[in-house]
């Protein structure tokens, strides 16, 4: 450790503890990082002072105070922000004896170097991933570690033991018992790696606990071989890995057929169908990144991608004219990357239609072009027309959008009187518009 340099006021923190007699070591994902020479962002210092001891020691510092169910305190001090919590026990090596994992279980002191009691320096060498105590009752404590494992071999390419991934599986029922907000952050770096199918498959129960509707799709045959060659579940994890690494993009992958089991449909020539598929898709992916508390903004982008997913056009100006009213401009660009991705996960016949989304995507650019596709740059109307008309500052970009979404669904012209005359109209009700 003596080769890395640790933040000044981190450093400073650690002697400040000790001037007042109190131990304190850097502890936790810190030390894991510099040892994998990795950014630090997230500091942790483990002490034996009590939590008030704590806040007595930084109380002459401008430095924010943050307490978190009477374990921990955030101080930002001199623009860094580390969390500090009392031993969970009587010394450090006790301490270290509850954390999760041995990669995790280790501490560092400027002075004494590396305390590794449980071998974590061994393990994160030899990239393996294990815990400190006994799986159920690590998993118990805190069930969220199962997903933390998870996102550990994913993005630190840390491999659980095989006892380890017996417990991942077997105890991912106790992800019920987490709550709802801890999972996104979690979650998000899986699905942000290279090839998230790999964690998926290999942790299903873990998603399948998680997303309940994903377990249903695991071997579904979807009988319909002229489009697809895959099951429900190969398919979706075939489309998620052939998207780019947005997590808007990433998540419509993800949720754009979870749905087909609940709509699946065998005629009476044996061909599987799945009617309606996208917007029961769109309705359970509302629900369940809800339920995980993504922000509503994150929400309504990655369900329109879901909803329009599979929306036929046509390479025709009208055809794609047609659908942009309907789509809006925005996400263009993922919404045709989950095109792609689609037919990368369907039946190899296929492929050719690729051509068409390429060609498509050209004509777009071409409309945008050529102004057939009305955008705020082209709009009629602009904010310091709004603004002449005596719209306040916070009013003139809603009244934009909504102007705009009239003008694209043709239910308003776009022309300079009559959007004026629009906009007169509008200021007095904007308010009830949401």
């Amino acid at each position: 450790m003596d080769s890395f340099e640790i933040n000044p006021n981190i450093l400073y923190a650690i002697s400040l503890l000790e001037s007042h007699g109190y131990q304190a070591y850097l502890v936790g994902g810190a030390v894991r990082d510099f040892l994998l020479d990795l950014e630090v962002s997230d500091y942790d210092i483990a002490t034996n002072a009590t939590l008030d001891q704590a806040i007595e020691v930084f109380k002459e510092f401008k430095c924010k105070k943050y307490i978190s169910k009477n374990i921990t305190i955030g101080v930002k001090l001199n623009h860094t922000y580390f969390e500090l919590s009392s031993f969970k026990g009587s010394t450090i090596e006790e301490d270290l004896s509850n954390r999760d994992f041995t990669v995790n279980s280790m501490a560092y002191h400027p002075k004494y170097g590396l305390i590794d009691p449980y071998h974590g320096l061994s393990d994160l060498v030899s990239k393996r991933l294990k815990t400190v105590k006994d799986i159920e009752e690590v998993f118990t404590y805190d069930p969220n570690r199962i997903l933390r494992a998870i996102r550990f071999h994913a993005t630190r390419g840390l491999i659980p033991t095989l006892e380890l991934k017996m417990g991942i599986n077997k105890y991912s029922y106790l992800l019920n018992e987490i709550k709802s907000e801890r999972v996104g952050k979690e979650i998000d770096p899986i699905l942000l790696t290279e090839t998230p199918s790999f964690y998926i498959r290999e942790y299903i129960s873990v998603f399948s606990t998680l997303f309940p509707e994903l377990g249903k799709c695991i071997d579904f045959d979807q009988k319909c071989p002229k489009w697809h060659n895959l099951d429900v579940l190969s398919h979706i994890l075939k489309v998620l890995d052939s998207t780019k690494c947005d997590l808007t993009l990433r998540y419509a992958a993800f949720f754009h057929d979870i749905a087909k089991p609940m709509s699946y449909f065998l005629d009476d020539k044996g061909v599987g169908h799945f009617y309606g598929h996208a917007i029961k898709s769109e309705e359970y992916a509302r629900v369940m990144l809800e339920k995980y508390t993504y922000n509503h903004h994150f929400i309504d982008r990655v369900c329109h991608l879901i909803y329009y997913h599979d929306y036929p056009i046509e390479d025709t100006d009208k055809s794609v004219l047609d659908f942009l009213y309907k789509f809006g401009i925005k996400d263009l660009d993922l919404y045709l990357g989950l095109k792609r991705a689609d037919i990368l996960g369907q039946n190899p016949d296929l492929y050719y239609r690729l051509d068409k989304i390429d060609s498509i995507q050209e004509r777009i650019k071409r409309l945008l072009e050529e102004e057939r596709i009305i955008t705020y740059k082209n709009l009629k109307i602009n904010g310091d027309i709004l603004q002449g008309l005596g719209y306040e500052a916070e009013e003139i970009g809603k009244a934009l959008r909504i102007i705009l979404n009239k003008v694209i669904k043709r239910e308003l012209k776009n022309d300079e009187k009559k959007l004026y005359n629009y906009a007169c109209e509008l200021k007095y009700h904007l308010n009830e518009i949401e």
